[in-house]
């Protein structure tokens, strides 16, 4: 499943250690791994020097935070049945 931010909450991630870029806001979990939210489609990923997670909700523990602050929506992804 894929991970988006619920609609109108996009700001609130300043609160959560996020930086806001042009066209994203990111956050760094560990170097060099990066939980990269986009502003138009408010899908979040994480980040690795080999690509992005497939699965987010594999990792969950990465944005516990979100998830609890009733931030996060899950929605069937490009490989869910």
């Amino acid at each position: 499943m894929d991970a988006k931010i619920k609609e109108g909450k996009l700001k609130e991630l300043l609160d959560f250690e996020f930086e806001e870029s042009k066209n994203t806001y990111f956050r760094e979990i560990k170097y060099p791994v990066l939980l990269v939210v986009d502003k138009k489609t408010r899908y979040m990923v994480v980040k690795t020097p080999f690509g992005e997670a497939a699965f987010m909700e594999a990792h969950k523990d990465k944005f516990q935070d979100l998830i609890d602050a009733d931030m996060v929506e899950f929605v069937k992804g490009e490989f869910d049945r």
